[in-house]
């Protein structure tokens, strides 16, 4: 018997009899089976347990991103009110009364009827010869009070174009300066025709 023939009859060194290994379609004969694939731990669940209502977190379940946060811009306060500080940053802020005067005087200029914002010479406390001032303003904390002398011309409705002029000195003050405006007390002083002489 030749040596081919021994190792077929399963002698010494012959290869195992494949007859005896199950057969799997599409799997050649010998091959290791398939491992199954592997699968992904269930993630741990939320402190405090699942979220009342909603699936429990497993298998196959998309957890679900926390929402973005944003922030809102910082509110402009209304008129008699300071916005908060945003910024953090610690320090004063102060408004000369010289500025209060000016948007007063600008605010009492923009209306029809008004020659000018101005004193009468004499009047007020003032000294012969001397122009009281046109605008006064008194500040106590976060509220103030203002005193103007009007010009009106002629022909207007006095009282009509005085309080129009309250109206809107106290409507800019307030949003200009985020302050709350106490009183605008409105002295018409004089009236002239438009063009003449003071």
């Amino acid at each position: 018997m030749t040596d081919y023939e021994q190792g077929r009859s399963g002698g010494e060194g012959s290869p195992p009899d494949l007859g005896a290994l199950p057969y799997h379609a599409g799997r050649s004969p010998g091959a290791p089976a398939p491992l199954p694939p592997l699968l992904t731990p269930p993630a741990d669940p939320p402190p405090g347990g699942p979220t009342p209502g909603g699936p429990t977190p497993g298998f196959g379940t998309p957890l679900s991103a926390p929402p973005p946060v944003t922030v809102p811009p910082p509110r402009l306060g209304a008129a008699g009110e300071r916005p908060a500080a945003a910024d953090g940053v610690p320090g004063r802020i102060t408004i000369d009364d010289e500025v209060i005067e000016k948007i007063a005087l600008l605010a009492a200029q923009e209306i029809a009827g008004v020659i000018a914002v101005e004193g009468r010479a004499g009047s007020g406390g003032a000294a012969a010869g001397e122009r009281r001032a046109p605008v006064r303003v008194r500040t106590h904390d976060d509220q103030v009070s203002l005193d103007l002398a009007l010009t009106v011309e002629y022909g207007s409705v006095v009282l009509d174009v005085a309080t129009i002029v309250r109206a809107n000195v106290a409507r800019v003050v307030g949003r200009m300066l985020g302050m709350r405006v106490e009183a605008v007390n409105v002295a018409v002083e004089d009236v002239r025709l438009p063009g003449s002489p003071a």
